[in-house]
């Protein structure tokens, strides 16, 4: 069995089995348990390198939503304002927009400023 490093991902290993090779170097070692050892530590490490990953994309992905969310929200809020500063409405009477989700702020304009519906 030999562990070579992928050139694309500079941290993971791959493990290439060759079985019948694997098997007979096993049987001329002088400490095959040993040997089997450090192959399950590597295996291992792979493993918990690709839950990292795994982790690391997920967290990734969630940043991104969560950024993309935020500024729907933006864009939402300056519609409301700028309608709101048109109609003469002190934007600071407008109930604290900045905390509220995009279905929220969705469901707000529906509930009181249905005339910017098209404008979601």
């Amino acid at each position: 069995m030999t562990i070579s490093m992928d050139n694309d991902n500079s941290s993971e290993h791959q493990l290439q089995p060759d079985i019948l090779l694997w098997l007979s170097n096993l049987l001329e070692m002088e400490d095959p348990i040993a040997f089997l050892t450090k192959c399950q530590e590597a295996i291992q490490l792979s493993r918990q390198r690709q839950k990292e990953k795994a982790e690391a994309e997920a967290e990734d992905r969630r940043i991104a939503k969560a950024e993309l969310e935020a500024k729907a929200c933006n864009r939402l809020i300056a519609i409301i304002l700028e309608n709101a500063k048109s109609q003469g409405i002190n934007p600071y009477d407008l109930p604290y927009l900045k905390r509220k989700s995009y279905d929220q702020l969705c469901t707000y304009i529906e509930e009181c400023w249905p005339m910017l519906i098209p404008q979601i």
